[in-house]
């Protein structure tokens, strides 16, 4: 299992005062600690670590699923509940249901690059 840290995208997050290590890996099944499934991005309470696909994703695309799971710590650091909300969704006459996790991270982040908050080279 190959990790890395990369100067390029953010290594730690402070999330209400507790501190969250970044993990970027090459391999999708190397983000899930217990290596059993393929994802881009897991949060580790225990450890207080993230771990996020980097290999052959888009800047954004890393970024949004590190804005899921620092929303996903917000809602367990604050016992928010979050992960328990689900919202439907319209996309192209598709009635699923999404988590209201993703579908905020991506709005949050979106109007922050929008609105120029958000700069990485």
């Amino acid at each position: 299992m190959k990790l890395k840290n990369t100067s390029k995208f953010p290594i730690s997050v402070n999330v209400g005062g507790i501190i969250y290590k970044i993990i970027y890996t090459d391999k999708s099944s190397d983000t899930d600690v217990e290596g059993r499934q393929a994802i881009w991005g897991q949060i580790d309470y225990w450890t207080r670590t993230i771990r996020i696909l980097q290999k052959n994703r888009t800047k954004d695309d890393i970024l949004h699923t590190l804005f899921h799971e620092i929303i996903h710590a917000i809602s367990q650091e604050y016992q928010l509940g979050l992960e328990e909300k689900e919202i439907n969704i319209k996309n192209k006459g598709d009635d699923s249901e999404s988590s209201f996790i993703d579908v905020f991270s991506l709005i949050l982040f979106d109007t922050l690059t929008r609105n120029n908050f958000l700069k990485f080279k």
